[in-house]
């Protein structure tokens, strides 16, 4: 079963973006805790297109990163 993708986008969009300038007024790659991206991108797997050295797509392509990991997972290791 996969999570569904939260109805209200703007919502979503925007705790996204308060993260990520959180994330980089702390110093960004390399430097800051991914702990501040965490609970926005976790449940999500994307391709990121770079060009340039910038951002120009981010394409999310499953909802629930946790069916994927069991689905990986060896044999047994995941409960």
């Amino acid at each position: 079963m996969t999570t569904p993708v939260p109805a209200d986008s703007a919502r979503l969009l925007a705790g996204m973006y308060a993260a990520e300038a959180q994330y980089f007024a702390a110093g960004g790659p390399g430097e800051a805790s991914f702990g501040l991206l965490a609970p926005i991108f976790f449940p999500v797997l994307q391709t990121i297109t770079v060009k340039d050295g910038r951002i120009t797509e981010v394409r999310p392509f499953y909802w629930d990163s946790s069916v994927i990991a069991a689905a990986c997972a060896e044999p047994g290791s995941v409960s």
